[in-house]
């Protein structure tokens, strides 16, 4: 019995979301750009390491800890035909206020295409970015326990059109020390477009 319940918690822990044929039925995509090649490498969703790599708050909010404080993680990616996208965190204190605080700005570039009417005249062309401010902080709620929060302002511009939205993250890690197993839950991109890009409100992932 304690073999299979091992098992299965293997697969609990090792599961992933699929989704077929997203399409266009969400906005600021770029959200679910890593923000690290460290994070790249290591599958994109890393929610339970605990280290001192600022980085790794952008996808769990409660590992940040106050090892982390005037850290800087900066990383540049690049895409094909011009695109591109950059991320900046650093980790601080505000005053007496007893908990780690980390900022962090995420860009990018989709460069340029051509503009084409509904005919595919081209008429010019047309450029196109996305760029998210963070601020994010963490609790020790319990010895083992941390919980966080991220927040996120999102600028969203395709040729003539512009959108403003808001996305939250909750995060929560617990840590088994002196036995080396960490577990993390996050809730990412709860939120959606306050000015969306035309009268219809696009939803997030």
């Amino acid at each position: 019995m304690q073999k299979h319940l091992k098992i299965i918690i293997l697969f609990i822990l090792l599961s992933s979301n699929s989704f077929g044929q997203v399409g266009t039925t969400n906005t600021y995509k770029f959200l679910n750009i890593s923000s690290s090649a460290r994070i790249s490498a290591l599958g994109n969703n890393i929610v339970s390491i605990d280290d001192d790599d600022i980085s790794l708050t952008n996808e769990n909010p409660a590992v940040l800890k106050d090892e982390m404080i005037r850290s800087l993680s900066l990383s540049h990616k690049f895409f094909f035909i011009g695109i591109s996208s950059q991320n900046l965190d650093y980790g601080f204190k505000i005053g007496k206020i007893n908990l780690p605080f980390h900022a962090g700005i995420q860009f990018m570039n989709y460069g340029q295409a051509d503009m084409a009417d509904i005919y595919g005249d081209i008429s010019g062309t047309v450029s196109g970015s996305d760029l998210a401010f963070l601020l994010g902080a963490s609790y020790k709620l319990y010895e083992n326990l941390n919980l966080g929060l991220n927040t996120r302002f999102i600028y969203s511009n395709i040729g003539p059109y512009n959108s403003f939205g808001m996305t939250v993250d909750l995060g929560a890690m617990y840590h088994l020390k002196g036995k080396n197993f960490d577990i993390g839950f996050v809730i990412k991109n709860l939120g959606g477009t306050i000015d969306p890009y035309a009268d219809e409100k696009s939803r997030l992932l």
